[in-house]
């Protein structure tokens, strides 16, 4: 009777809460719940609400501030504190993979470049997303996950993506809401939006999950609710209008086009709606297609030019982490600026900038290691090294047009890989048992 009591009342509770921003009442309710599962269940809570609000990120910063430290960073600092304690406790961590040790050393290079960097500030300003990036990543790496536990991570991040990817289109549709007065979807609330670029982008991993289900699941069930998800977060992607994004889509299925030739009818088939899609869409994406020529990519190429002119000079140690923008603004042409942010819509392009050659091969390094780790296998058969795949060259190549390298939709792609892995080990060596 409690139980079913707490079952009507505590729903209805955290209803009211959140329709009304009672953060503090909607955490005292269900803060018991939340404690148990850190103690038993943390790749459930606090980790796997983390990897669930990372598509939201933007929109749910702390306070009034436009910008700031969101509850998704939050997380990631309970997450770390509850896997660690769990593994101790429990003694389930490890020594991770050397994988590992060159993300770990491409931020300690990172750091360093402090001390030669054009602007210190700007380089300290990024330090505490970088650390706190690779410290989860780490611990994720060190952990001995589940297969039940992997399995779970991949649905709530599957889940994530169908949430914001209906949250979106139907505040696009219904309501008439879009991206800073263009014709563009993206996830907005109040006077806060998201990057259509970067919303897309966190979208391309639950939608290569969905994609995977389809084609591996032997519930008719389950693969029509996965036929349903692909369609949304493919909707979704499309209405943001972010080419790179729809570059990277593309290349997931055909990822999954050419690694599972016993599958290719089925994935043709899930292709052909993508297709009716973009015809049924409105007339801004399908112009900002046509234009990319002729604006160079909303300005891109002009960006890129500047890049190279200013990698020529900062080749060797960079300009120093998070400089970017400084070293552009040193060899802008005032005359042809077309007015975009000087980001560099390029993380390759930002790296070299920014580290250097050193740092730039030390990321292609330690991108060879994960994809490694994806190919080593004993086993004859594992579905999920085609899906691991799919999901890196998707998102490298968004990466070609995107600022995504401190993004928590880049790191969790790596996290993803070093879980595969380490579930892959387990079952190697349960296979060599038997």
């Amino acid at each position: 009777m409690v139980l079913l009591l707490c079952g009507i009342i505590m729903p209805v509770i955290a209803a009211i809460a959140i329709l009304t921003s009672q953060w503090i009442l909607f955490a005292l309710v269900f803060s018991p719940l939340f404690l148990y599962l850190a103690i038993k269940r943390p790749f459930i809570f606090p980790f796997g609400a983390y990897l669930f609000l990372i598509p939201f990120d933007y929109i749910l910063v702390i306070g009034d501030d436009m910008q700031g430290a969101t509850y998704t960073k939050l997380l990631g600092v309970m997450s770390i504190a509850a896997l660690v304690l769990s593994g101790l406790f429990e003694k389930k961590l490890r020594k991770p993979d050397t994988a590992a040790f060159w993300w770990s050393l491409f931020i300690a290079y990172s750091t360093a470049s402090v001390f030669w960097s054009i602007n210190t500030d700007l380089a300290y300003g990024r330090i505490e997303t970088s650390v706190g990036l690779l410290m989860l990543y780490l611990v994720v790496a060190s952990y001995r996950i589940t297969d039940r536990e992997y399995e779970l991570v991949k649905k709530m991040i599957a889940y994530s993506g169908v949430v914001a990817s209906t949250y979106a289109i139907v505040t696009y549709f219904f309501f008439e809401i879009t991206f800073a007065n263009t014709l563009r979807a993206s996830l907005i609330t109040g006077s806060r939006d998201a990057d259509p670029n970067k919303f897309a982008f966190s979208l391309l991993i639950p939608i290569a999950i969905c994609i995977n289900e389809i084609i591996t699941s032997t519930s008719t069930v389950n693969k029509k609710i996965m036929w349903i998800f692909t369609g949304i977060i493919t909707l979704a992607i499309l209405l943001t209008g972010s080419r790179g994004n729809l570059a990277g889509l593309l290349v997931i299925f055909t990822t999954f086009l050419i690694a599972m030739p016993k599958k290719r009818i089925l994935i043709v088939a899930m292709f052909l709606p993508l297709l009716a899609m973009v015809l049924l869409l409105p007339e801004l994406f399908i112009n900002r297609l046509s234009e990319s020529y002729a604006t160079g990519g909303s300005g891109r190429l002009n960006i890129w030019s500047t890049g190279f002119e200013a990698f020529k000079h900062y080749w060797s140690f960079g300009a120093g982490l998070n400089n970017f923008p400084i070293a552009y603004d040193q060899f802008v042409d005032v005359y042809t600026f077309q007015g975009f942010t000087r980001a560099p819509h390029n993380i390759y392009l930002g790296v070299v900038v920014e580290l250097g050659l050193l740092g730039l091969v030390i990321v292609g390094y330690a991108i060879y290691k994960h994809i490694s780790l994806i190919n080593i296998s004993l086993l004859q058969r594992n579905p999920d090294r085609v899906f691991m795949k799919a999901c890196l060259f998707g998102s490298l190549i968004s990466s070609l047009f995107l600022d995504t390298l401190w993004t928590k939709s880049f790191w969790s792609l790596w996290m993803l890989i070093v879980m595969h892995n380490t579930i892959r080990k387990s079952e190697e060596k349960n296979h060599l048992i038997t």
